[in-house]
């Protein structure tokens, strides 16, 4: 139903061509996340001069119930309904995904999981069932993504959502286009 594979190690990832494609995603859904379990989300918006279109990179970490403490990012294009964000396969890069759980009774960190696909995602996404009932603030998600041109590249550089959170991106490489993305 949800389309979701499992790796080796019992946790759940979804496909790259999940049902969730067709719909795309806006704040209507965060809020209804937000009400029913315990979450962060972190959206980042640029323009690309290559053409003028807006996109935006929206990050997740929480407890998402049933199937456990998880982290997402995906890249979405802007669509013709006002506050909707859309899929656009194409947009896929090479992206991974960590996720850190640190225990809020002794502060030991966990590394619930690591999830490096071979092949490029416009949606990374990993969830721990074995985690029940985190704390969204209990978790630290780290995102590494590969833009695919430089021009992409430079213009999420100079978009105001990076210049306002420096704080939590990391330039890895320039000259090959890789961001880290740390919350």
């Amino acid at each position: 139903m949800l389309q979701m594979e499992v790796d080796r190690y019992g946790v759940y990832h979804a496909g790259f061509d999940c049902w969730q494609s067709i719909f795309g995603f806006n704040d209507v859904y965060n809020k209804v996340f937000d009400i029913a379990t315990s979450m962060d989300s972190a959206k980042f918006e640029f323009t690309s001069t290559s053409d003028g279109k807006n996109y935006m990179l929206w990050a997740w970490k929480g407890n998402y119930l049933n199937l456990g403490a998880g982290a997402e990012l995906g890249i979405y294009y802007e669509s013709i309904i006002p506050g909707h964000w859309g899929v656009d396969k194409d947009l896929a890069m090479e992206m991974s995904l960590e996720l850190e759980y640190t225990n809020p009774k002794t502060a030991r960190k966990t590394t619930l999981f690591t999830y490096k696909p071979n092949k490029a995602q416009w949606w990374i996404t990993g969830f721990e069932p074995k985690k029940q009932g985190v704390d969204s603030k209990n978790l630290r998600a780290t995102y590494t993504i590969t833009f695919n041109n430089k021009t992409m590249f430079n213009d999420f550089l100079k978009s105001d959502d990076y210049l306002r959170n420096t704080d939590i991106w990391t330039i890895i490489d320039d000259k090959k286009w890789i961001m880290e993305l740390k919350f």
